[in-house]
């Protein structure tokens, strides 16, 4: 750059700093341009926080409708397990009071003689 115009740009800032009312223009506008880089990045930092909070929420509102519904249908499986356990032990019992050979009552309960005899000494049901 040559002497010339350095002399020229020294010569335009002197006259920009004695000029009060320019200076005060380009102040506020410099200040302008700083709040609005400012309140760009608060905003964006809002909205990314308040993006991330309503995806945990709705992730956790989705998780408990899921596990409620993987709850309920594993309950209503062990019901119906528990359920059938219980039906097949009253129907033991019901067998062993009838006077039926334990070995029949294990093999139509299909479970082991010894379960049956455990069954019927908690039932109090005294066996020969």
């Amino acid at each position: 750059m040559s002497e010339t115009a350095i002399n020229t740009a020294w010569d335009r800032i002197e006259a920009f700093m004695r000029d009060a009312g320019q200076r005060r223009k380009y102040e506020l506008r410099e200040k302008y341009e700083h709040d609005y880089v400012s309140d760009m990045e608060g905003s964006w930092k809002r909205g990314r926080l308040e993006g991330v909070e309503q995806g945990i929420k709705q992730g956790l509102q989705r998780g408990i409708r899921q596990g409620r519904r993987e709850g309920l249908v594993e309950g209503r499986a062990e019901g119906r397990a528990e359920g059938r356990q219980l039906g097949i032990a009253q129907m033991a019992m019901n067998m062993v009071r009838a006077g039926t050979p334990i070995a029949t009552v294990a093999q139509m309960a299909e479970l082991p003689e010894s379960v049956i005899r455990q069954m019927a000494e908690e039932h109090g049901i005294r066996l020969p």
